[in-house]
C-alpha cells in the first residue's frame, strides 16, 4: 500500500511538472503581490525596542504573498537546497532589508478590482492564524509556525486562477499537483509539500489535512465561507495578534 502511494505521488508530480515545462517555469512565475500595510507594519515594528523577530515573523506570514516571496527569495539564494525552513532564519540570514526589498516588488490595494486576490489572501491569512492556533492548543510535536505554513499555503494551487496568469497553454491538471510543484519548486518548508503529497493520496489522517480541515470548520462556524469567494472573520491583523499570543 505504501508503495502504491509513492508511486501515486510520483505519477501526479511529473504530470503536473510535464505540463509545466520544467521546475525553471514553476520558479520563473510572476512576484507574488504584498498588501501595503503589511509592508506599513513590518517597517513600523522595526522601529519597536527591542526589535521582536518573533513578531515580524508573525507579521509576514498573515500575508501569503509576503511569506512565499520570502522563501522564494531563500531558494535563490541557497539554491543548493541547504536553505532555512523559518521566517526568522531566513531575516537572519538574508537580512530584513534584503526580505523587504522581495516583499515589495508587487503591491496589492485592498479595492473592489482585486476581490478575488484580497478574499484569496484573507482566506489563507484566515486558516493560517487558525491552524497556528490549534497546534499550540494541542502542545504537540507540530510546531506552531509549521502548522501555519500549512494553513496559509493550503491554497497555492489555484495561484495562477485568482492571479490570473498567462501560462502559455501550461495549466496544471489538478490543484493538489499544483501546490506540490509549487512548494517544491520554490523550496516551501517541507510540510507545504507533504500536506499535497497527503491530499493526493486522499489521506485525510494526517496532522497537517487534520488541522486545515478543522480551521475551515472553525471558519464556517463563524459565518459561510468557501476558499477565494468569501468574507472572513479575520483579516491580516487579526491574524497576525493570534501568531504573536
Amino acid at each position: 500500500m505504501l508503495k502504491q502511494k509513492v508511486i501515486g505521488i510520483g505519477a501526479a508530480r511529473t504530470a503536473t511538472i510535464s505540463r509545466f515545462s520544467n521546475p525553471d517555469f514553476i520558479r520563473d512565475l510572476p512576484d507574488l503581490p504584498v498588501f501595503p500595510d503589511t509592508l506599513l507594519k513590518v517597517e513600523l515594528a522595526l522601529h519597536e525596542r527591542p526589535v521582536e523577530l518573533a513578531r515580524i515573523s508573525a507579521l509576514i506570514l498573515a500575508d501569503l504573498g509576503a511569506a512565499i516571496q520570502v522563501m522564494r527569495l531563500a531558494r535563490r539564494e541557497w539554491d543548493d537546497g541547504a536553505k532555512p525552513d523559518r521566517i526568522e532564519e531566513c531575516i537572519c540570514s538574508l537580512g530584513l532589508q534584503a526580505c523587504l526589498d522581495a516583499m515589495s516588488k508587487r503591491t496589492i490595494a485592498r479595492c473592489p478590482r482585486n476581490l478575488a486576490v484580497v478574499r484569496a489572501w484573507e482566506h489563507a491569512a484566515a486558516i493560517a492564524g487558525l491552524s497556528g492556533l490549534m497546534a499550540e492548543e494541542q502542545s504537540s510535536a507540530t510546531t506552531t509556525e509549521e502548522a501555519t505554513w500549512v494553513g496559509l499555503c493550503h491554497e497555492i494551487g489555484s495561484l495562477p486562477e485568482v492571479l490570473g496568469w498567462d501560462l502559455a497553454g501550461k495549466r496544471a491538471i489538478d490543484r493538489n499537483a499544483t501546490g506540490l510543484a509549487m512548494a517544491e519548486a520554490w523550496f516551501l518548508p517541507r510540510c507545504v509539500a507533504q500536506y499535497f503529497s497527503d491530499l493526493l493520496i486522499s489521506d485525510r489522517e494526517s496532522w497537517r489535512t487534520a488541522i486545515v480541515d478543522r480551521a475551515h470548520e472553525r471558519v464556517e462556524a463563524a459565518g459561510p465561507c468557501r476558499p477565494g469567494s468569501c468574507t472572513l472573520p479575520l483579516d491580516f491583523d487579526s491574524a497576525a495578534k493570534a501568531q504573536a499570543i
